[in-house]
């Protein structure tokens, strides 16, 4: 009945290369490097993050109800986030939905990132979709697991309340695979960073209108919260899953020039 998916609150790695970013030091950089992504703890900002978005949460889905399933990423921040975000829920663990493997590139830098990756982070740029982060993961990848996420909750919680802490990446597959995105519509979005998913920001699908509350066959509507940016809301969206013709699609390809005839 309701999706409501949230990223994990600011984290030690996230909290790094916003330093990085300001040429500022970082303390245990070198602690950093060699820690396994999924050990990676939220920071103090983090946790206050959580709490907030916890806060919201209550005030706005569980006045009347709760939810009737929690699910959360192994990783660490995504555990913590949980923790603080409802203390007295009961959370299952699902290894569908930790974060990205990014590969060669965890416990880099974001500007060492970019000198030694510069080929790879080329290629995002033209199609974030599908190319593969050395000895990591696509996003195009990731899409799978969420396709059995999903296949997991309808057969097991039918008509249900869920909530889902997880992870911004994840959370742009949830979108391709929910909304039916095609590739190239994708690209454009992923380079909009007004798009992009704060720490705790929340997106929220449901199958009841908004406008009129018919409560329909399938998720219909989405929406987008921020609430650790003064609770900006992004007004509620009815969902159009397109169909292709032949034209539309021979068109989207000839957006990329040809090299050979």
């Amino acid at each position: 009945m309701d999706l409501v998916l949230i990223r994990h609150g600011e984290s030690e790695m996230n909290a790094a290369h916003t330093c990085f970013e300001r040429d500022e030091p970082v303390e245990c950089l070198q602690e950093l490097r060699t820690r396994p992504d999924s050990l990676f703890r939220l920071t103090n900002a983090g946790i206050l993050q959580a709490k907030i978005a916890g806060d919201w949460i209550r005030q706005n889905f569980m006045r009347e109800k709760p939810f009737d399933v929690h699910l959360v990423s192994g990783f660490n921040r995504g555990l913590e986030t949980a923790g603080y975000l409802l203390p007295d829920a009961r959370w299952e663990i699902n290894m569908y939905i930790h974060e990205r493997d990014w590969g060669d590139m965890v416990g880099i830098p974001k500007a060492e990132r970019l000198e030694q990756f510069a080929d790879v982070f080329d290629q995002r740029k033209k199609d974030p979709l599908f190319p593969r982060i050395p000895n990591g993961e696509s996003l195009a990848g990731e899409c799978a697991r969420i396709e059995l996420v999903l296949d997991y909750l309808a057969r097991e919680y039918p008509g249900k309340r869920v909530l889902i802490v997880t992870h911004g990446e994840l959370m742009w597959c949830f979108r391709v695979v929910i909304e039916k995105i095609a590739p190239w519509h994708f690209g454009d979005m992923y380079r909009d960073t007004s798009r992009w998913i704060p720490n705790c920001g929340i997106l929220h699908y449901s199958r009841r209108d908004p406008m009129t509350g018919v409560m329909g066959m399938h998720l219909a509507w989405m929406r987008t919260v921020h609430p650790t940016e003064s609770f900006a809301m992004r007004p509620w969206t009815r969902i159009h899953r397109e169909l292709w013709t032949a034209d539309e699609l021979i068109r989207a390809a000839e957006r990329t020039p040809r090299l050979l005839a």
